[in-house]
């Protein structure tokens, strides 16, 4: 048996649908009652579990491409990296190898407008720092292209199995615009060996075309966590932390247009930590943090070849989830210490607008977990969690759902959660309990 039929018998094994009880939701317009005025219902499809157990959401990604199909890129327990594809009528494929060689971390994926899709990720290999690969899968065939190299990775005799400490390429990011082009980037370095601090590398190619050469964005001056995003113009964006020893976390931005070089970082913020970036087809980016690790939850704002404005408070609790479509419309979930799930809007260009609680409280399970999704159209998705999945769904122009439960009670707590809403209105949602495999469930619409 080769590696590459051991490896898909494996997947295909774990990936049958659990069955379980599908709620239906009828989302009704305000004012529709007693009319003819048309509600969405939907329906949740039985969970499916990717992966098996061995497999959690820490080592996985999905995207949801504009022709409605859903996309899972995962690192294999035994190594390798693995996919699994929903089309948008609901049938499942069977589980594909994308590469057999042994994966680190999680991988990225992203599509454009026509529904290629890019897979990159981190991979050991002998005698050489820790680099990274990625494959494409073009939306009229029916495989993965064979992988390529990125990266430009050193040869250090006896890595990985020095006993000195990873090395090498980690914290791999990706952002694919509406047109095909690409940018990749990662974080550079070692968090072990104190003589090799982290850098930003990225590597790029424009719509149609193969990837360029590996640029350092940055000094080898302890910068990693890089987060990317691409305009519609294939403008790309950069955010990444810099901390120094001694210093404070100091959140930059770096911004490229295509044909041309990196700029010279500006400040997002003086100190942020958990940062997350968003970047609109425009090329306007938003970024969430909060300034200490116990909060408040903050928001800058920066309109395409503009300066960063000043930040704005969203709530006085840690924790958030963002959520930005292509026309920039943004939401941000908050959770509050009495249990409430509350959303802030801003509108392009406009304003933020007061928090407005969705979770009334905590409710079965608790909400540990919180997050929020929207598509370009409107239709919004907050899915809440600890032991017990729920979530509540508001098509665009109307209003939200009743709770329903996504996932009972397995007998442990939500580790991670991820949730994206289709351009057509379905929702998928992956979550992973630490007492049972990590599942996906969509939620179709029907107007």
């Amino acid at each position: 048996m080769t590696a590459r039929s051991m490896f898909v018998k494996i997947a295909a094994a774990v990936v049958a649908p659990v069955l379980v009880a599908a709620p239906t939701v009828a989302v009704v317009p305000p004012g529709a009652a007693g009319t003819e005025a048309a509600s969405t219902v939907a329906v949740w499809e039985p969970p499916v579990v990717v992966g098996g157990f061995d497999t959690s959401g820490h080592s996985t990604s999905f995207v949801v491409d504009a022709r409605n199909r859903t996309t899972i890129v995962w690192t294999h327990g035994a190594g390798g990296i693995m996919s699994l594809q929903r089309s948008a009528d609901g049938t499942w494929s069977q589980p594909e190898v994308i590469s057999q060689k042994p994966a680190w971390g999680a991988p990225a994926v992203a599509a454009d407008a026509d529904g290629n899709v890019t897979a990159v990720w981190v991979t050991h290999r002998d005698g050489f720092t820790d680099g990274v690969m990625a494959a494409r899968q073009i939306a009229s065939s029916s495989g993965w292209s064979d992988p390529v190299r990125i990266s430009r990775d050193r040869w250090v005799p006896g890595y990985p199995g020095d006993g000195k400490g990873d090395w090498g390429a980690s914290e791999v990011c990706l952002a694919v615009s509406p047109k095909g082009a690409a940018v990749v980037a990662w974080s550079w370095g070692s968090a072990v060996r104190i003589t090799k601090p982290y850098r930003i590398q990225s590597v790029s190619h424009g719509p149609g075309r193969g990837w360029g050469e590996v640029v350092d964005v940055t000094q080898a001056t302890q910068n990693h966590h890089p987060q990317v995003g691409i305009a519609a113009d294939g403008t790309m964006q950069l955010l990444y932390v810099h901390h120094p020893v001694g210093h404070p976390r100091s959140l930059l931005f770096r911004s490229r247009h295509p044909g041309h070089s990196w700029s010279r970082a500006t400040t997002a913020a003086r100190e942020g930590y958990g940062p997350s970036l968003a970047v609109d087809r425009a090329g306007d980016a938003l970024v969430v943090y909060m300034p200490y690790s116990s909060g408040p939850v903050l928001a800058v704002y920066r309109s395409a070849g503009g300066r960063w404005g000043t930040a704005h408070r969203l709530s006085p609790d840690p924790g958030y989830s963002l959520a930005m479509n292509g026309r920039g419309t943004a939401l941000v979930a908050t959770k509050g210490k009495a249990g409430h799930v509350a959303l802030v809007r801003r509108p392009p260009h406009g304003p933020w607008s007061a928090p407005v609680s969705v979770a009334t409280s905590a409710g079965p399970g608790g909400n540990d977990w919180a997050v929020v999704a929207l598509n370009n159209h409107g239709d919004t998705f907050l899915s809440w969690g600890e032991e017990i999945l729920s979530g509540r769904y508001r098509p665009s122009g109307s209003s939200w759902s009743s709770r329903f439960t996504i996932a009972p009670d397995e007998g442990g707590v939500i580790e991670y959660l991820f949730a994206q809403v289709a351009p057509n209105g379905d929702v998928v949602v992956m979550w992973d309990n630490e007492n049972a495999a990590l599942q996906v469930r969509v939620m179709t619409t029907t107007p």
